[in-house]
């Protein structure tokens, strides 16, 4: 069973994907959800932890998403992540945005 906080950075996440993450508020998050923006922030203490979350789990879901053969080279390898970023680019460009772009992750960087 999914925690309340799990649930907020699934839909963040489901956000995230279909829509521009600059629309994205701590007050229209809350309200997906039914509450105050206050009891959002009992689970992240601000947008930039949010993003924070959300962009490990993300990250995590890519990284299982670029699974490559152990058994070729490591030019083979380095390319077959790169193919596999420029395909997720194609088909979730919202989701690249956010993850490369992001400027509240700069310090994640």
């Amino acid at each position: 069973m999914k925690t309340t906080k799990e649930k907020i950075i699934q839909t963040a996440i489901e956000w995230i994907i279909t829509d521009d993450y600059t629309n994205l508020s701590m007050r229209k998050l809350a309200n997906k959800f039914g509450m105050t923006t206050g009891a959002l922030y009992k689970y992240f203490k601000n947008k930039k932890e949010l993003f924070y979350q959300v962009s490990i789990r993300l990250y995590q879901q890519v990284a299982k998403q670029l699974v490559i053969d152990s058994e070729i080279s490591a030019e083979d390898k380095l390319l077959s992540i790169a193919n596999g970023l420029c395909t997720l680019s194609q088909k979730q460009p919202k989701l690249i945005n956010f993850l490369f772009f992001n400027p509240s992750l700069n310090e994640f960087y």
